[in-house]
């Protein structure tokens, strides 16, 4: 089977992916697919399983550091308008895996729902805040969701419960299956208050995170049984303002590694390694990535 016949959708090839990634670097990508409906998708997946080629969805790259090597496999972006429809149901939602969540937090507000209001200011796709169980304020996206359709490596299209899935602390099993939809639920509520207290969690998101520079939001995860988060360990070790090429540890919130003077991946790489060796030496911590770095 030829690589032509796996081309469904638009297709882009040896695309840059630091033009699809919130940090701003990353080599090529050896193809770049956009399909334009679920059909083309699920052959996709299927007939690249067949020939051994792994299919890797990159959203809107908000938690992901590429290689300046890429990718070698192919990139699928949810794009087309069938993976980004919001329907509303009463206090139910199905929503596409490549809409942004904050559009259907906008979205439901509208509708004079509520109970989401902590995902505010959170950035990326659907998708990728299911597959991370996104959440702030010691709440997740997990506790909103009733079920997810999903395509398996064999391009066969599934249903699964929400409770049949297990959902970590900013991780789920759900593998090497890609999300296409999610149904939610959310609660009525009154559309001033909601909007009231999703603008207050999202000022407050603003005034402790770094946006002056490209990032990929927080680098690691907040270790279990520390009594310090991971940006307070990495403060607490001196790395506040540590540069390694054109990276540099934010100043202002030490989890957030910042893209400051046209940054390469291997800078920033670096200096995650670093971060880790020097809180390890000096707190006895072991911290780990919550990006997903990809050589």
């Amino acid at each position: 089977m030829s690589l032509n016949s796996l081309l469904y959708g638009k297709v882009t090839f040896n695309e840059p992916l630091a033009l699809h990634t919130s940090m701003k670097v990353g080599g090529p990508a050896c193809v770049l697919i956009e399909p334009e409906t679920v059909k083309q998708l699920c052959a996709l997946i299927k007939d690249a399983g067949g020939i051994g080629i792994s299919v890797f969805v990159i959203g809107e790259g908000c938690n992901i550091i590429v290689g300046s090597e890429g990718i070698d496999n192919i990139c699928v972006k949810l794009s087309a308008p069938v993976f980004r429809e919001i329907k509303f149901s009463n206090t139910s939602v199905k929503v596409g895996a490549g809409a942004s969540l904050s559009g259907l937090l906008i979205a439901a507000g509208e509708k004079s729902l509520g109970g989401y209001e902590f995902l505010s200011g959170i950035p990326g796709t659907i998708g990728g805040a299911i597959f991370g169980n996104a959440g702030a304020h010691d709440k997740t996206i997990s506790s909103l969701l009733k079920e997810v359709e999903i395509i398996d490596p064999d391009g066969k299209i599934n249903k699964i419960k929400a409770k049949d899935i297990k959902f970590d602390y900013r991780a789920s099993d759900l593998g090497s299956n890609i999300i296409i939809s999610a149904i939610f639920r959310f609660k009525k509520s009154n559309k001033n208050e909601s909007k009231a207290l999703s603008r207050t969690n999202l000022i407050r998101k603003i005034n402790l995170q770094d946006y002056t520079a490209p990032s990929a939001g927080c680098v690691f995860k907040n270790p279990k049984g520390s009594a310090f988060s991971a940006g307070e360990l990495i403060e607490r070790s001196g790395l506040k303002g540590k540069v390694y090429g054109g990276a540099v540890v934010s100043g202002k919130h030490a989890n957030f590694i910042l893209n400051k003077n046209n940054a390469k991946s291997q800078d920033i790489m670096s200096l995650i390694e670093l971060i880790k060796k020097k809180v390890k030496s000096d707190c006895g911590v072991k911290l780990e990535e919550e990006v997903m770095v990809i050589k």
